[in-house]
């Protein structure tokens, strides 16, 4: 899967290009604060949602709700 995270350009064009591999919260954030500052960013996930180990692995009843 496959998620482009579009976000406000700050100062200079998007000619910088970046890929995530994975969509946990680490990968999530770092996609943000590129794309805060004009970096077009691709997020690439193997499985079909986004939010890596904590959607996949822990129950819902422990996430914070």
């Amino acid at each position: 899967m496959k998620a482009d995270i579009s976000g406000q350009r700050v100062g200079r064009s998007a000619r910088a290009k970046a890929a995530v591999i994975g969509s946990g919260p680490a990968g999530l954030m770092a996609a943000a604060f590129l794309s805060r500052q004009g970096v077009a960013v691709t997020v690439v996930e193997s499985t079909p949602f986004l939010g890596g180990s904590l959607r996949n692995f822990y129950p819902e009843f422990r996430l914070p709700s």
